[in-house]
């Protein structure tokens, strides 16, 4: 993810601990949850508030994809294994 100065950003280091619950999804299965870069920024907006296009920058560079299921795009996300 983004780094500036060698130091992580306060939204990258927020999106990258919202991001440890999931892993990448590839494929639509019955497990994947599609999230929409909005529904991203809401879910953790008590910590930072990101500027537009920057948590939708970092998914991509975390390379999580958008798939489209049900008339609507989403990120494409897993809930990971313990």
């Amino acid at each position: 993810m983004a780094q500036n100065d060698g130091q992580i950003s306060p939204v990258t280091a927020v999106l990258g601990a919202y991001l440890s619950q999931y892993d990448h999804a590839s494929e639509i299965t019955e497990d994947v949850i599609l999230k929409t870069t909005e529904q991203i920024e809401s879910e953790i907006q008590d910590m930072v508030e990101p500027k537009e296009g920057e948590v939708a920058t970092l998914m991509l560079e975390a390379g999580y994809q958008v798939i489209y299921r049900d008339g609507r795009h989403g990120w494409a996300l897993r809930y990971r294994r313990k």
